[in-house]
């Protein structure tokens, strides 16, 4: 069934597109010739005409962020480290974190907002505001297009709805084709910190890895290879989770050969879920000390 505003292919049958969440249980509902069809959610985000974004290295000294910030004047920069975005700075990032604090000891790395959501300029708006559901952003939070003088156009931005659980939260690719464990295995990673994404297929899988740090594989599937999953993730140095049935003990030592570090039973994520999931991102986001 083709999403009538991204166009994405969803399985028949489903309620809400899986790519940008559009409802598409009227779809096949006989509409009148003459009935209005907005485009707006299906519009690329490059066509809001958002200006080029500030860039910075992410050592660059924090008081020299916060002047550039004024001079620009601009209330976000992206940081860099060889090249990579690795995270945002913000006034907010400025005002709740830096305040108090003695600047000049700092610099832009410790104070950024790590591994921000990406949008490519390509993505529709729809799909922008779906990620922001699921990563639970507040929507009324997202940055104006046009700064408070008029001076053109601004980067969009969104803060998150809870505090971080860590300082070094992970964007987590959660890849399986049953919609109920998807949205469920997603929610559990929001709740937990991290910024949850989605794949349903091989080919999914290969285009959302890029971003992703680590990545949980739904072990029943039918719409992919569940242990290539988990080695093609490996293989690509994330770390890997997977889940199955409590009784698919052959299923389970495959998948730990594979590559994963933990293979949960449904169950176990079901009841404690939220707190395995902080727990793994926590203990990834824990520095190692030295003779460990």
């Amino acid at each position: 069934m083709l999403c009538p505003v991204c166009r994405h292919d969803n399985l028949q049958g489903e309620d809400n597109c899986e790519n940008c969440g559009a409802d598409l249980r009227s779809v096949d509902i006989p509409e009148q010739a003459v009935s209005f069809r907005g485009r707006l959610l299906g519009e690329h985000l490059d066509e809001l005409g958002v200006g080029e974004p500030a860039i910075v290295d992410a050592d660059l000294a924090l008081t020299s962020a916060i002047a550039r910030m004024h001079e620009i004047p601009t209330d976000c920069l992206l940081a860099t480290d060889g090249g990579r975005l690795v995270g945002i700075f913000t006034e907010r990032d400025a005002v709740v974190k830096a305040a108090g604090m003695k600047l000049e000891a700092f610099d832009v790395r410790d104070f950024m907002t790590r591994d921000p959501v990406v949008l490519r300029h390509d993505e529709t708006i729809a799909v922008a505001i779906n990620k922001m559901a699921v990563g639970g952003f507040h929507p009324d939070r997202r940055r104006r297009s046009t700064d408070r003088g008029g001076r053109g156009p601004r980067r969009l931005s969104t803060h998150p709805r809870r505090p971080r659980v860590t300082a070094n939260i992970r964007r987590v690719l959660v890849v399986a084709d049953d919609l109920i464990w998807a949205d469920r295995l997603a929610r559990l990673l929001a709740e937990a910190g991290a910024r949850p994404a989605r794949a349903k297929t091989g080919r999914e899988l290969e285009r959302e890895l890029v971003c992703a740090d680590a990545v949980i594989v739904d072990l029943t599937a039918r719409n992919y290879d569940p242990i290539a999953a988990v080695e093609r993730s490996a293989k690509a140095g994330r770390r890997v989770l997977a889940v199955g049935q409590h009784d698919d003990l052959a299923l389970r030592k495959r998948a730990l050969a594979a590559g994963a570090e933990r293979v949960f039973a449904y169950r176990k994520m079901h009841e404690e879920g939220a707190a395995v999931l902080r727990a793994w991102i926590e203990r990834s986001a824990r520095p190692v000390e030295a003779g460990a």
